[in-house]
């Protein structure tokens, strides 16, 4: 009998050719996502029993899954995030864990950091939609030239974000990482600073952080005060770490400029969210790393860690390693 795999990401037929190729040489069967949001947990529990594998997008993976799963080996996480996937729990069960690194997602979301900043500082979006409504209104902002960038979070992506960021002219790039990498800060000419001191003295900062319980709304009424006053924030790591009152609060009184965010605490939210009405706030559906270089990169990441463990192998990136 074969494998089953249940793939929890949209379009994977299309979009992750040599993962569905490497999963077909294996005559593994798979149950697709058809749809085009995430899959709910009635569908979940309804396709676990029957599942060697999983490929889980930002689905939320535990104990109430792995109890109807007995045949369940491993889940591959669709990116490099895995805040949704109860690690601890798997490994209880042997059930292995793996995310996808490659540098193609240093590349797409860095890009899209960068864009977001671009948009916010110079107003992009609000002349767009003002033009569409036939309003000639034009919005100063300003020149990156001179200025400080601030990277909270330097791992790959915020190391990606920092080598595009170096032909802006800029006064400075400070990266604050609770584990820095003051060889790829020096390479890069950036300067490793406290969180305080990057929130001081950054015109511009760009979030690159895990989601965990100890950075759960880093970004809260205090850091947000302790940002610059008139500074920009951008947001494409998780949903999880901005306290989304408080943001609202800065953006609202005027103390940030603007800011920009890809990520939800929820996704898709499940209310409209405050900022949501906001002129110097632009939101974009958790997109950063849609870019097809990195979808194909992540498909084949996690077809190959699934093909890997059915097979007997230990997987690359395995999180939850009980040996």
């Amino acid at each position: 009998m074969s494998s089953k795999i249940l793939i929890c990401v949209t379009h994977f037929e299309k979009d992750c050719r040599r993962a569905k190729s490497l999963f077909d040489r294996m005559g593994y069967e798979l149950i697709l996502n058809k749809g085009e949001e995430l899959l709910t947990d009635e569908e979940m529990m309804k396709y676990g029993p029957q599942v060697d594998g999983i490929v889980a997008g930002c689905e939320i993976i535990g104990e109430d899954l792995f109890r109807v799963c007995p045949k369940l080996k491993i889940v591959a996480r669709f990116g490099i995030g895995y805040d949704t996937v109860d690690i601890e729990k798997a490994k209880e069960r042997h059930i292995y864990c793996t995310n996808v690194r490659t540098p193609a997602t240093a590349d797409s979301v860095s890009e899209m950091a960068l864009a977001l900043l671009l948009d916010i500082v110079r107003g992009i979006t609000p002349m767009n939609n003002l033009i569409k409504m036939g309003v000639w209104e034009r919005k100063t902002g300003f020149s990156f030239r001179d200025k400080t960038v601030g990277i909270l979070g330097f791992g790959a992506i915020g190391q990606a974000l920092a080598e595009r960021l170096t032909g802006f002219g800029l006064r400075e790039i400070v990266a604050y990482d609770t584990y820095p990498n003051r060889e790829a800060a020096e390479h890069l000419g950036v300067r490793m600073v406290t969180l305080q001191e990057a929130l001081n003295i950054s015109d511009m900062i760009s979030l690159h952080i895990p989601n965990t319980p100890e950075t759960h709304y880093m970004m809260n009424r205090d850091t947000f005060a302790a940002m610059k006053p008139g500074s920009y924030f951008v947001n494409t790591a998780r949903g999880g770490l901005v306290d989304p009152d408080a943001l609202y609060e800065a953006l609202k009184n005027g103390h940030l400029a603007g800011a920009a965010t890809d990520v939800y605490e929820i996704e898709p939210p499940k209310e409209h969210l405050k900022f949501f009405n906001l002129d110097n706030m632009i939101c974009t559906p958790h997109a950063a790393s849609e870019t097809a270089e990195n979808i194909e990169a992540l498909g084949e990441g996690a077809a190959q860690a699934i093909v890997d463990v059915l097979e007997g192998k230990e997987p690359e990136n395995w999180l939850n390693p009980w040996e």
